[in-house]
């Protein structure tokens, strides 16, 4: 008997890595990246409002303001900003590049002939940056990452509508015990109902594997045998449940060495 430790250690030296392919965004979702995901944009990429309020000018702050108009998200922007003017704005829209400034609407008011006054005491820029969360080029998700719903966000930002993962490994399960019965079927006499099978398929589907249940084998070598055979065709992993003491019947062991396996 060995410890989990020493197993999974053995397990990790023999396992090679999964082949990759490419599968829609949504698809994605708990596979591992293959690749890393690099940004085609400064993001955001352009300055960006905030908050809701009134781009103006940092150094006329104090004054009385005209509006010289509205600026919504997806907006064209104004060239030029007059003196002693704002732009109302709202969260999201680009920036004029006169303005340096936005105060909140919460922190303004409007005087009797229609001027913004700033209120507040002080105020940040509350602009965003181009680039302030990444720039062109760079590493936004790294390979390897388990997908999660935040990283679909990520890919669907900076384009990446199909995404580099590696294939799911394909595991089979096989249940060894002339004793079992299918949980469909009333054990009768000494059968006992096939528990451990069906929770390691769920291991095995929780993990993001896909599963391959093999079915009950029965406690006889050469079923043994062509059973293993025939899985080891068509899946990276093998799991099997019993025969594998020193009882009359378990023939796992030898069945696996008759095979190749390293033991």
């Amino acid at each position: 008997m060995i410890s989990l430790t020493e197993a999974q250690a053995i397990v990790l030296q023999t396992t090679q890595q999964m082949p990759t392919s490419q599968v829609d965004l949504l698809t994605s979702l708990g596979r591992h990246l293959a690749v890393d995901v690099v940004s085609d944009i400064d993001m955001p990429p352009f300055r960006k409002a905030a908050v809701d309020g009134y781009a103006c000018r940092r150094s006329e702050l104090f004054c009385s303001l005209s509006l010289s108009g509205i600026l919504a998200a997806g907006s064209d922007i104004p060239k030029n900003l007059p003196p002693q003017s704002c732009f109302k704005i709202m969260t999201g829209a680009q920036v004029p590049e006169a303005s340096d400034c936005i105060f909140m609407v919460e922190q303004s008011s409007l005087t009797p002939d229609g001027k913004v006054v700033f209120t507040g005491a002080h105020t940040n820029s509350n602009i965003c940056m181009q680039g302030e969360d990444c720039r062109t080029g760079e590493i936004v998700v790294k390979r390897n990452t388990y997908i999660e719903p935040q990283h679909i966000a990520i890919f669907a930002s900076v384009g990446y509508t199909q995404v580099d993962v590696y294939r799911k490994p394909r595991v089979a399960v096989i249940v060894t015990g002339d004793e079992l019965t299918e949980p469909d079927k009333k054990p009768e006499g000494s059968h006992i109902r096939n528990s451990n099978g069906w929770q390691l398929i769920a291991q095995v589907m929780k993990a993001g594997a896909e599963a391959d249940y093999r079915g009950i084998v029965s406690d006889k070598e050469a079923s043994l045998c062509e059973a293993i055979s025939r899985a080891a065709a068509t899946n990276d992993i093998i799991l099997l449940t019993g025969g594998v003491s020193m009882g009359d019947f378990d023939f796992v062991p030898d069945v696996l060495q008759q095979l190749g396996a390293a033991i």
